[in-house]
């Protein structure tokens, strides 16, 4: 949430958003708007487990400001869980135990590492059960409201990435329900897995903020053509997916 106040401190407008698959968020706010008195806070957060405010609020942050158009950003703010992690060091006030002599590292259970060479699969081959362990920071199951925020996937029903990828008919709302549209969301899905395991032509900020123009555009025609970009990028390499362990 943005919110705005005036010269007496009182409430003048608030502005609400949802982050993105990568922690960001955006929001345009139209007019002759002074945002130098605005600040940017946390409201909620998606996991039950991680939901303690962190740093939860910061000042907005002039970047830029030309033709008529101006950008503002924040600092990072975040959630934190109530207690830590299994994987983080448990501070104690007590003195600690003797280290043990042949200590067992931890059993945790990693995706692959990303290729080192670059690598870009199509969205058949992401679909694929055997090819299920690649997935990083998305879900199959994960809705495109989840992954995206409703912002930019409100029209998109409740369809999950998986979905998307198989080209499976949408309940969603015109114009999202068009070949353009679905084709745009299962392109995008694609490419952002591809961003994430491989050097990529595309880096997983650059694939949400591409897919964040063309929601905003409201145009069929953009995002037929950003599906094919994607698509063709997608297409384009030697895919270094294997059958998963």
């Amino acid at each position: 949430m943005v919110d705005c106040k005036n010269s007496n401190n009182a409430m003048q407008s608030s502005h609400q958003a949802s982050t993105s698959v990568l922690g960001t968020f955006v929001f345009k706010v139209s007019g002759n708007v002074d945002l130098s008195s605005c600040s940017a806070r946390l409201t909620g957060s998606s996991s039950s487990s991680c939901s303690l405010f962190g740093n939860a609020e910061q000042s907005l942050n002039l970047d830029w400001k030309m033709f008529g158009e101006a950008f503002y950003s924040v600092e990072p703010m975040f959630f934190k869980p109530e207690k830590p992690m299994s994987f983080c060091p448990n501070s104690s006030s007590s003195s600690p135990s003797p280290p043990d002599v042949n200590p067992k590292p931890p059993s945790i259970s990693l995706p692959p590492a990303p290729f080192e060479d670059a690598s870009s699969c199509t969205h058949d081959q992401w679909a694929k059960p055997e090819h299920l362990c690649y997935w990083k920071f998305l879900s199959p199951n994960e809705t495109a409201r989840e992954a995206f925020g409703p912002a930019l996937a409100q029209g998109y029903g409740n369809a999950t990435l998986m979905d998307a990828l198989n080209g499976k008919r949408i309940d969603a709302e015109w114009p999202y329900r068009s070949r353009a549209y679905r084709g745009l969301l299962r392109e995008t899905v694609t490419a952002l897995l591809n961003s994430y395991s491989s050097k990529f032509k595309y880096s997983p900020f650059t694939v949400v903020a591409q897919f964040t123009d063309v929601i905003s555009s409201n145009s069929s025609r953009a995002a037929a053509k950003l599906a094919h970009e994607f698509q063709t990028a997608n297409s384009g390499g030697k895919c270094l997916l294997q059958t998963c362990k």
